[in-house]
Formats: C-alpha cells, sequence, structure tokens
C-alpha cells in the first residue's frame, strides 16, 4: 500500500500529500496502541496510612 500510495501522488506531483496520508495513519495507530494499553490499568491514588500509636 505504501508503495503505491507515494508513487500515486507523486506522479500527481504532490508527494507530501502521501507523506501526511502515511503521517495520519502511524499517528492513529500510536494513539489507538496507547488508549488499548492504558484504559484497563487502574488509576493509582494516594495510599492512606493509619496512625500508629507508640505504647
Amino acid at each position: 500500500m505504501r508503495k503505491r500510495l507515494f508513487v500515486h501522488y507523486e506522479a500527481l506531483g504532490q508527494l507530501g500529500h502521501a507523506c501526511f496520508i502515511l503521517l495520519l495513519i502511524c499517528g492513529g495507530a500510536y494513539l489507538l496502541a496507547w488508549v488499548l494499553m492504558f484504559t484497563p490499568v487502574p488509576r493509582i491514588g494516594p495510599i492512606q496510612l493509619a496512625q500508629v500509636r507508640n505504647s
């Protein structure tokens, strides 16, 4: 797919468009992977420590 994309836009003289489309695809895949990795992880909150009495 990548080679045909670049060949097509190079023939049109718009190689920058091919790079932009590839950047959108890769960026979207990166964001999707980020969401899938961090969605199931529980949120980390402050630990509530009980006061220890010295007796």
